[in-house]
Order: C-alpha cells, then structure tokens, then sequence
C-alpha cells in the first residue's frame, strides 16, 4: 500500500467515524512496515466490524503490526493473499480477537495447525482454510475438537483422505455445515458417514466428493444409494467421481442411472 493510498483513506475515514466495513480486496496491496503501522492506527480510528483484504499480496509478517489494533472484528478476509503462516505469534493474536466469528484464510500456506487450533479466537463460528496445502487429515480433527464453537468449516481442495476419527469428530462437533469436496472420501467412509447421519441436525449441509476405490461394483452403488434414501430430507451435496466409465462394470438398472449426474443436491 502506497503512501498517497494511505494518505487519501485517513481522509475518507476522518470524514467518517462511523465507518463499520472496509473492502479492499483485489487492489495488488503489499504493506511494509511503516505502511502496516499507519495502517493499524487508522483502523483504531474507526469503528470497524468487517475487514476484507482478500486477493492482494499481504505478508504474516507485515500484517501482525495491524492485527493487534483488530480489537472490535467479527469478521476478518485475509484469504488468497501471500501469507506463509507458521509463527504462533500470528494466531496468539487472532485469539484475542475475541468478538471475531468469520475467519477466512484461504488460500495462504498455514502450517503447525495443531498447535494454532487451540488458537483460534474463541467465539469463532466460521472458518475457511480452503487450498491451503493442508496435507494431515489429523490436524483438522484436532481443530474440531479444541473449537466446539464452530459451526461451518470449509477445507476444500488440501488433498486429505477423509478417515474414520474426522468423521467421528464431525458427528460429535457442533457444526452445521462442512465443504471437504476436491478431498477423497471413500464409499467405506461415506457409509460409516451414512450410518450415523441421524444424530447430525437437521439443518446440517456437507459438500463432499466420493471416489471409488478400484471398480465400482454393484454392492457399493446400493451404500450410495441407501444413503441418499437417508439425506433426503436434508441438504447434502454428493459428487461422485469415478476414475473411468470402465469401472461399471455390471450392468445398471435404470434405477441405478443417477450414477452418471455429476452432481446430486438434496434439500428440504
């Protein structure tokens, strides 16, 4: 962020203190420290609730000097930016954001989340952490675990293989919606998923991919089906993605077909 930006939003703000939410998203903005500081003290001016920076080219580093004037957020964009986030210092802060319930990091490289799921700001309801080179499954299991306040999580597109203890972890937390498609979930784990559907709300929505595992026999197109029996009167998203149309390989019955939708969408 340039000095003439900065010098032209202290403007916009003097004029207005009443100013709640502030979107700059997709303007190519890189903060140094001194732009970071003056930055942070124009906040502190405000009487901000909102604050989207989405789509820029934003530090940890550089951001930590405004993070800590974030005092009054509820809700925080910080996702697709430059972010590497490793340092506990990062999520020490976002804890004392303690109004902050819509977290977006999207995005951004997060690492250690273990030990920054105990982290988060404690009346955290949302958090996307969408394409962030994730890899442990376990790491998102720990998250749900150390966080009972939230209730809609997205982690797509990390590359996790979906297993028992998350889905466990799932059922006993209080969330309400779950996006983990572009991730592998099995036919095993979907009727694990599918067994214990009943004790999740009912409002609850997941979006979520299945891929088979080698081919794709009758038997296991009959557990997709008798899970679609039980989610009807919910709101699911189920995308099944064969690795080829060869995996059929025993004749389907015309009650079978909506194998070949891409995309099965239920609601109440």
């Amino acid at each position: 962020m340039s000095y003439c930006e900065i010098e032209l939003l202290e403007k916009l703000v003097d004029r207005s203190s009443k100013v709640q939410r502030i979107t700059l998203s997709h303007n190519g903005l890189v903060f140094n420290r001194d732009t970071a500081t003056r930055f942070s003290d124009l906040l502190v001016k405000t009487k901000i609730t909102s604050l989207n920076l989405s789509h820029n080219k934003i530090r940890s580093d550089e951001f930590l000097f405004i993070l800590e004037k974030l005092s009054r957020l509820e809700t925080l964009d910080l996702s697709y930016n430059k972010m590497v986030i490793w340092k506990d210092q990062f999520f020490v802060l976002l804890n004392a954001l303690s109004r902050l319930k819509k977290l977006n990091l999207s995005g951004n490289n997060i690492y250690r989340l273990v030990a920054s799921s105990e982290m988060l700001p404690p009346n955290l309801e949302e958090l996307s952490i969408e394409f962030c080179d994730l890899s442990r499954i376990n790491d998102i299991t720990t998250l749900i675990h150390r966080n009972s306040n939230l209730k809609s999580l997205n982690i797509k597109e990390n590359g996790f293989f979906v297993d028992l203890d998350f889905l466990d972890a799932v059922i006993a937390s209080n969330l309400t919606k779950l996006q983990i498609s572009r991730n592998s979930i099995t036919l095993k784990h979907l009727k694990y998923l599918a067994s214990a559907f009943y004790s999740l709300p009912r409002s609850f929505i997941v979006e979520l991919e299945v891929r088979t595992e080698g081919f794709l026999a009758k038997y296991e197109m009959n557990v997709l089906l008798s899970f679609i029996k039980k989610i009807r009167n919910h709101k699911f998203n189920v995308k099944l993605v064969p690795y080829s149309p060869r995996e059929f390989v025993e004749p389907l019955s015309m009650g079978d077909m909506f194998a070949s939708f891409r995309t099965l969408f239920f609601q109440n």
